[in-house]
């Protein structure tokens, strides 16, 4: 009777430690959907608003070399600003994929949505996540107009921040500006990447999307050195995105005193 008793009490001990073991498991996974759902919900509250800039800037590293900023928001306001204020939004449920056709394997969430439009009574809405937590962007700047880009992104718990670049994409990009006079520049550029190497569309698709970047900012250049040249004496306002650039000017004129110092020293003697 005894030993009945201590086999019954173990096998209860053991039904009560899987029990436990599935109720831990199915809070994870209801936390995951939690956060998956969350994350879909800010995206598309940035589509609502209309602000397909900043949505443009969560997309995956794979997307957003596809294709400019200036042809997502395009493609957004021809295709969503149609349907009008998002009236309702039902989560319908998340789905864990590790295959997409036409993309490589990885992590996805693929999140449902049915939603009702100001336009559209009934639509169904559908997010794909992807984990690629671990991005790098490393970039090494040479005296005096230099600069050397490391981007790149890889699956989440690959070994990126320790060094180990495993099953992700990669791009080097070098920028080396020549002076020319005073107010003007000779800018060259030249654009490498990692993935899809024999793939000549690829290639050229990349290179295509770089130089719309690059001409963009082309643009902003040559207003701000317009801008400059009327007002010279005009106050300079720095932001936090300008840290880098004001650190590289600092170093330029670091250097030129150092260089000034030299060339009275030299001549003094």
């Amino acid at each position: 009777m005894q030993r009945g008793i201590a086999v019954l009490i173990c096998l209860l001990s053991i039904l009560a430690t899987g029990c436990a073991t599935q109720s831990r498991a199915r809070a994870e996974k209801r936390a995951d959907e939690n956060t998956t759902r969350a994350v879909a919900e800010r995206w598309l509250q940035m589509l609502d608003d209309g602000d397909y800039e900043e949505a443009f800037e969560h997309e995956s590293m794979r997307f957003r070399i596809s294709g400019t900023q200036k042809q997502f928001v395009r493609y957004m306001q021809g295709r969503r600003a149609p349907f009008g204020r998002a009236v309702s939004r039902k989560f319908i449920g998340a789905a864990h994929m590790k295959k997409l056709v036409g993309l490589p394997d990885g992590i996805y969430e693929s999140v449902l949505f049915k939603s009702t439009f100001e336009n559209k009574s009934v639509a169904a809405e559908r997010v794909i996540l992807t984990r690629e937590s671990e991005r790098w962007q490393i970039i090494d700047y040479t005296p005096p107009a230099f600069l050397r880009l490391d981007v790149g992104a890889s699956p989440t718990g690959t070994g990126a921040p320790e060094g180990r670049r495993v099953g992700g994409i990669g791009m080097r990009n070098l920028n080396a500006i020549t002076p020319e006079t005073e107010t003007t520049a000779h800018y060259f550029w030249a654009q490498a990447h990692n993935f899809e190497p024999n793939n000549a569309e690829m290639t050229e698709r990349v290179f295509e999307q770089i130089k719309t970047a690059f001409l963009e900012d082309v643009a902003v250049f040559t207003a701000q050195q317009r801008a400059i040249s009327q007002r010279p004496d005009a106050p300079q306002v720095d932001i936090n995105a300008d840290a880098g650039g004001m650190q590289a000017r600092r170093i330029i004129d670091r250097l030129y005193r150092e260089e000034q110092a030299a060339a009275h020293v030299a001549a003094a003697e």
